[in-house]
């Protein structure tokens, strides 16, 4: 294989435009909107590719393919997070759903629910929750306190900390809805209360995000007080990091940084190397309006088996995790990070392409679209030959690949050079849509496919003006010669 110098003429590396300009947002005006909704909250995670094989001492295999399969079984079924939310609580007894008929235990929690203690008390804790609320915007630690039993010390240090991070984060709106109470049970008469908060951090205006989540509380002279304050399940992505962690935060125009007091003195490195990324990244954002900030964690061991349910793979590096409809974060692994914090750069553009390109995304059945896109925005004015799986890629288009641009996700059992193949095969064929017809169509055209729902062909057809199959052959030879 020749080096890059003694490449014959047609052989060199295509590169899309220098100072990429803004994507028209999606819809484009006059685009008939398809059918459905999007995702709530998105798939479940997107990591970042795998790296030479065998891996280096930093380990860079960050792959998802398993999370991607079961998003797409979640919205092939129809059952976005929000409705499962809804359907949870008419098992937990809400009466008067159309087409179902309430268990006895339904029955006996409504019940519960309609007493006027259950009432009196859903009242009271609402009222405690209003002025805890106050508290936290103000700055009043000892107000925010004040609904834990003080005889519960889990109860008040669970609260301190969460106190403290959401201070951290500049907080800027928070509010809570109670739901009925389901209760007393045991001994200890304890009320079960389902609480969602919606908030805002950073900035005053943001699209608010919001948990929800179980709490209990007894009465202590008429007074409810928390003795349990639960987190967002796993199911939605829970725990977010400030739930569960006290957070050391920096602040830029266009990102938040945090992570743990442990890695507090990378917190400068960290915002300087995301605010570059965000500034790579702006022109990229498929559903306006951007986001008000890019949400990074950076995760210590301990953290990253704990952040946004755990269920990372072991070789994942970086993640970005959907929150909320319109709130994706990215989280970083520090451990593996640490080895090469030159990398860094690479991986916050990638992730953070995701945040850009996939809040409302209507399919997360694209993969070499998805991980093709990030790749392709981390790889900007750099040929090939810089890649970082440059050999596993060429080895696969030369011995193995089927000539398909529309490259499947990794299943358990592909080799790991292979994976890192396949994002490098996506990330050349999103050039050569680049190329081909320009960076604004081409993320139009993404834009139609993943956030829209639209096929391929019905895309292409709408936005290339070329048939699908056609571009699909040339993109196709295009990664030959690129590889």
């Amino acid at each position: 294989m020749e080096p890059e110098s003694q490449r014959p003429p047609g052989r060199q590396d295509p590169q899309p435009p220098a100072q990429p300009r803004p994507a028209p947002s999606y819809p484009p005006a006059g685009y008939p909107p398809p059918g459905g909704q999007p995702h709530p909250a998105g798939p479940p995670g997107y990591g970042y590719p795998p790296g030479p094989v065998p891996a280096p001492r930093r380990r860079r295999v960050w792959v998802l393919w398993v999370t991607l399969g079961l998003v797409a079984l979640l919205l092939a079924c129809g059952l976005p997070a929000a409705l499962v939310i809804v359907v949870n609580r008419v098992e937990r007894g809400h009466p008067g759903t159309a087409g179902s008929a309430p268990s006895d235990a339904a029955r006996s929690a409504a019940a519960s629910r309609s007493t006027p203690t259950a009432e009196a008390l859903r009242v009271r804790i609402d009222a405690a929750l209003r002025d805890q609320a106050a508290a936290l915007r103000r700055g009043d630690e000892k107000g925010f306190l004040a609904v834990a039993d003080p005889g519960v010390p889990a109860a008040v240090a669970d609260l301190k900390r969460r106190f403290r991070s959401l201070r951290a984060l500049k907080v800027a709106r928070w509010s809570a809805s109670v739901d009925a109470p389901v209760g007393p049970s045991g001994l200890k008469k304890q009320w079960v209360v389902p609480v969602t908060w919606e908030y805002c951090v950073a900035v005053a205006n943001c699209s608010l995000d919001s948990v929800n989540v179980s709490t209990t509380w007894v009465e202590r002279k008429g007074k409810p007080l928390l003795v349990k304050l639960g987190t967002t399940t796993k199911s939605d992505n829970g725990p977010l990091p400030w739930e569960v962690s006290e957070l050391r935060v920096a602040f830029g125009p266009h990102t938040v940084v945090a992570t743990t007091a442990r890695y507090a003195g990378r917190l400068p490195m960290l915002l300087r190397e995301a605010e570059k990324a965000a500034r790579v990244v702006a022109p990229f954002v498929v559903v306006h309006p951007a986001p008000d900030r890019f949400r990074i964690f950076y995760a210590g061991p301990g953290e990253w088996r704990r952040w946004y349910g755990g269920g990372q793979p072991e070789w994942s590096v970086g993640q970005a995790i959907p929150v909320s409809r319109s709130r994706i974060d990215v989280v970083v692994r520090a451990a593996e990070i640490e080895h090469d914090l030159g990398f860094l750069d690479d991986l916050l553009r990638h992730e953070m392409t995701h945040v850009a390109t996939l809040r409302g995304a209507r399919t997360s059945a694209k993969f070499w679209m998805i991980e093709g896109i990030a790749d392709y925005v981390a790889m900007l004015g750099r040929p090939f030959s810089a890649y970082d799986s440059v050999n596993e890629t060429r080895r696969w288009v030369h011995d193995g690949w089927d000539g398909d641009i529309e490259v499947a996700e990794p299943t358990d059992s592909t080799p790991d050079w292979q994976v890192a193949a396949r994002y490098g095969v996506s990330m050349l064929a999103l050039r050569c849509l680049a190329a081909r017809f320009g960076q604004p169509t081409m993320m139009s055209f993404f834009g139609l496919v993943v956030n829209g729902g639209y096929s391929l062909s019905d895309a292409a057809n709408t936005e290339l003006h070329a048939d699908w199959a056609r571009v699909a052959e040339d993109c196709a030879d295009y990664v030959r010669s690129a590889a």
